[in-house]
């Protein structure tokens, strides 16, 4: 995914640089027994992502189907995206 620090009048704030702590939540873990979490570039929450020019990016795992809100923050500033939706694949064959 791709994350943009932006100001009151959604410009990117081009200042935001550097390494940053963001904190993810909102989709929830798969169901039992697995009840895997979903990772954020392969850890859990919170995770350290580069910015430049404003804009950093994650690679978010989601181990379950489900339409999420996924909201980010770094302490300071926080923000959300809503109404994403994650399908399950088709099948593909039987063993």
């Amino acid at each position: 995914m791709t994350i943009t620090a932006v100001d009151l009048y959604d410009n990117t704030v081009t200042s935001y640089t550097g390494s940053h702590s963001i904190t993810f939540s909102g989709p929830s873990s798969s169901p039992a027994p697995a009840s895997t979490a979903p990772t954020y570039d392969g850890n859990p929450s919170p995770d350290s992502i580069t910015f430049t020019s404003g804009v950093g990016s994650a690679t978010t795992v989601l181990f379950d189907a489900q339409t999420i809100t996924l909201n980010a923050s770094d302490g300071t500033y926080s923000g959300s995206q809503t109404s994403i939706t994650v399908a399950p694949l088709a099948i593909h064959s039987f063993w």
